[in-house]
C-alpha cells in the first residue's frame, strides 16, 4: 500500500461483551481514527461506557490482528486508559510500512480489538471488549491464549516481545496534565519576557508556571533533577498541544542535564528546556538539524 499520500480512516467499535460495561443498560461504543501519510502513522482511539478498575484489575489493549500467507498476525499497539467516568482516549503512532517489527504493513491487519486484560491472572484469556474491522480484505483472527511468564498474547506458542515505552509516554502526558490543571496565579512565571529586540517563539509565547518542588521532576532525567534540586524549582511551560520543562542551568555542555539525551536539547535565557508532545507525551527536539 501506499503511505506516502495522505490518508485518513474512521474504524467504528461495536461492543462484544457486555461484561465489562460501565453502565450494562447502555451500549458501549467506541472508534478509531487512522491516519498514514508520508510513511508515518497515527491512531486516536476513543471508547465509551467501559467500566473503570480502580486497582487496574483490568488493563485494556488496543491490539491489530491479519493474516499474512495463512499465518495469523497481531500487533499491541497501547493501553487506552479509561477514567472513572467510563470513557477512554490514547494517540498512538505506528510504523504503516513495518507495524509490529516483522515486515507486515498495515495493510496486513483486517481487526482492530479492544481487550481486557487481567493484572491478576497472567492465564486469564483476553476478553475482546470492543471490535472493528479496518476495510482491508478479510482474513479473520484466531483464537488467542495468554503466555503464562508475561501475560501477553500469543500464537501457536511464540512468544512475543513487548515494550513499555507507551506506559511512560502516557504517564508524563498525565503528569503535565495534572500540574497544569492544579495551577495557581501564584505560581506563574515569566522567564522568557520578550525584549523589543527579541523575536517571538514558542517560549516566549507560552504561558510558565514555576514548581518549587524538585523531587516532583517527573521526567526520567538524573541530570534535570540533580539541576532542579540544586536550584530548588524547575519550570512547566505550555503553549497549545506542547508542553515544556525547563531547568535553571549555564549554557555550557556541564550544566546540560545528561547531555541533551534526555530530551533537554534548547537553551534559553539561563534554562535548558525539554519539549513533550500533549497528544502522547512524546519528548522531542526543538532543535534545527
Amino acid at each position: 500500500m501506499d503511505y506516502v499520500k495522505y490518508s485518513r480512516a474512521v474504524i467504528v467499535l461495536e461492543e462484544k461483551d457486555r461484561e465489562f460495561a460501565d453502565k450494562p443498560g447502555t451500549e458501549m461504543k467506541g472508534y478509531l481514527r487512522v491516519e498514514t501519510g508520508n510513511n508515518r502513522g497515527a491512531i486516536r482511539c476513543v471508547i465509551q461506557n467501559i467500566k473503570y478498575y480502580p486497582r487496574s484489575e483490568y488493563t485494556y489493549q488496543l491490539i491489530l490482528f491479519g493474516k499474512r500467507k495463512e499465518k495469523t498476525i497481531h500487533r499491541i499497539l497501547g493501553t487506552i486508559p479509561v477514567s472513572r467516568y467510563g470513557a477512554g482516549e490514547v494517540y498512538l503512532r505506528f510504523h504503516p510500512q513495518d507495524v509490529d517489527g516483522e515486515g507486515n504493513d498495515y495493510g496486513c491487519y483486517t481487526t482492530a480489538i479492544v481487550a481486557a486484560v487481567s493484572a491478576k491472572n497472567r492465564k486469564e484469556p483476553l476478553h475482546p471488549v470492543l471490535v472493528g474491522q479496518t476495510g482491508h480484505e478479510a482474513a479473520g483472527a484466531a483464537a488467542l491464549s495468554l503466555e503464562p511468564e508475561r501475560g501477553l498474547p500469543q500464537e501457536a506458542g511464540r512468544k512475543i516481545r513487548r515494550t513499555y515505552n507507551q506506559y511512560y509516554a502516557d504517564h508524563i502526558k498525565h503528569v503535565c496534565e495534572y500540574f497544569w490543571d492544579m495551577r495557581r496565579d501564584d505560581l506563574h512565571a515569566d522567564p522568557f519576557d520578550r525584549d523589543d529586540d527579541d523575536a517571538a517563539d514558542e517560549l516566549t509565547e507560552a504561558k510558565w508556571i514555576r514548581i518549587d518542588d524538585p523531587t516532583a521532576m517527573f521526567l526520567v532525567s538524573p541530570g534535570g533533577r540533580y539541576f532542579a534540586e540544586r536550584c530548588g524549582y524547575f519550570l512547566l511551560g505550555k503553549r497549545e498541544e506542547i508542553y515544556y520543562v525547563a531547568v535553571p542551568g549555564r549554557n555550557c555542555s556541564e550544566d546540560q542535564p545528561d547531555g541533551g539525551e534526555s530530551g533537554f536539547q534548547r537553551w534559553k535565557a539561563g534554562y535548558w528546556i525539554a519539549a513533550i508532545d500533549g497528544e502522547n507525551g512524546e519528548i522531542f527536539s526543538m532543535v534545527d538539524r
